[in-house]
């Protein structure tokens, strides 16, 4: 058999496959022996008939098309093994040849080749500080005061920011009522800015029983386009007006809240939690990147179909998610003032940066050889059960009946073991080093 290559791309080869005669006429009894059933010949049961028979029955060709799709998929996969060519999608068949005695054709296809690493030892990472400030642990303090306290209400003052009042309004475009300009017993939070511009500022002030007229533009590009940059006139009936009261921080309210029976001990926990907190931003922070710097040094040619299907697939991922919360993604674009283009445009620089950063970690665990052991596995098992919210038996069994599902999990059993290789020989610097190549890069850009 011949078999000849040419590199077309970096990402693109093309395969001239040559068949011997001895492999015509083998791949043509195989055939022969696959279909034999399929042709009824006068004097024979169905099957029985010899190859030489149907051959002269129904043409010496009859067998040709069946043998030279066996003689492709055999010999094909044959010659990407003996390249070590990793294909993506489907070849182009072409030049095909199917004669008595020879077969051949020519198979273009698209490969994903070993990345070229840069030097992954010794990459440059922020060193970051995992220590909580006096004003960062009374900040989370003040959020947990927040959450223990009650609205009351108010009668001896009238409405700022901060308070809750339950509102009636009814909206008017040109005094016309338009849809969705109408509603009862609405909770405003004063200073929130979840209402159009404008309209939160002008209840502060009001009182318990109190009617307010709002005056108000809506943004030229608010998601309703009929509304985008016409004035409208609300009406607004205040029913009442409610604060936060805040308890007091002492031991008895941290006994109330909490294991510990003293502010001290509280403190000390909640400065613990927020230190492993920072702790694990730092190290994602730091993670990330080692990983982009290991992209930014090697060479990685991806073919762009890959590329863009990825981009593809996680965008009608992005939409799908979106219809799950009754919204259309054209709608969705509507309301952040874009078009459907503009979003995917946006989103696809990020897709590729996964991908290609993906890419590179299970390909430099694969060429360290860092397969996750079945101890590993079990424990992503594990992490993924609980993910799916799914019991470890029920998801074990979703990978018998899905084996795509275990080479997920392999894949990112290596992805974790390249990240701690790059992480165990990261050299930590200081950060502002950092913030001055970032201001070189935005001037030179």
């Amino acid at each position: 058999m011949v078999v000849k290559f040419e590199e077309i791309s970096a990402n693109k080869v093309k395969l001239y496959i040559e068949s011997t005669p001895e492999q015509v006429k083998e791949k043509i009894a195989e055939a022969y022996r696959r279909n034999r059933k399929k042709y009824n010949v006068k004097g024979f049961r169905p099957g029985k008939a010899p190859q030489k028979i149907i051959e002269q029955y129904y043409g010496k060709e009859v067998f040709f098309s069946d043998a030279f799709d066996l003689f492709v998929n055999e010999e094909y996969f044959k010659a990407i093994d003996e390249k070590k060519l990793v294909p993506y999608g489907d070849p182009k068949i072409a030049d095909v040849v199917i004669e008595e005695d020879k077969m051949a054709f020519s198979a273009e296809v698209s490969i994903m080749p070993m990345p070229e690493f840069g030097e992954f030892k010794g990459i440059e990472v922020p060193q970051l500080s995992d220590e909580v400030t006096d004003e960062e642990l009374e900040a989370e303090i003040k959020q947990e005061i927040k959450r223990n306290s009650r609205l009351v209400e108010v009668t001896d003052r009238p409405a700022q920011n901060d308070d809750v009042l339950t509102v009636d309004f009814v909206g008017t475009v040109d005094g016309v009522e338009f849809e969705g300009g109408k509603a009862e017993g609405a909770s405003v939070t004063l200073g929130e800015g979840r209402f159009i511009p404008g309209f939160e500022e002008q209840l502060v002030g009001a009182t318990a029983g109190s009617e307010v007229t709002v005056n108000v533009t809506f943004p030229e590009d608010y998601f309703g386009e009929d509304l985008a940059g016409k004035d409208a006139v609300f009406n607004v009936k205040v029913h009442d007006v409610k604060a936060w009261e805040e308890p007091e921080f002492n031991d008895d309210f941290v006994s109330d809240i909490s294991e510990f029976e003293t502010v001290d001990e509280y403190k000390q926990s909640i400065r613990e939690k927020l230190m492993e907190a920072k702790r694990l931003e730092n190290r994602k922070i730091q993670e990330d990147h080692a990983v982009r710097t290991l992209v930014e040094t090697s060479t990685i040619n991806l073919p762009e179909e890959m590329i863009e299907n990825n981009i593809e697939r996680d965008f009608n991922r992005f939409a799908e998610n979106i219809q799950m919360y009754g919204m259309q993604i054209d709608d969705y674009a509507r309301m952040i003032g874009k078009t459907v283009n503009e979003m995917k445009e946006e989103m696809a620089e990020e897709s590729r940066r996964r991908l290609f950063e993906n890419y590179a970690l299970v390909k430099l665990a694969e060429k360290e050889e860092l397969m996750p052991s079945p101890e590993q596995l079990d424990e992503l098992i594990k992490l993924n059960a609980m993910e799916f919210r799914m019991t470890e038996e029920n998801f074990r069994k979703e990978i018998q009946k899905n084996p795509g599902i275990l080479d997920y999990l392999v894949e990112e059993g290596m992805r974790d073991s390249a990240i701690k290789l790059i992480m165990d020989n990261v050299v930590y610097v200081d950060p502002d080093k950092f913030q001055v190549e970032e201001e070189v890069e935005e001037e030179n850009k």
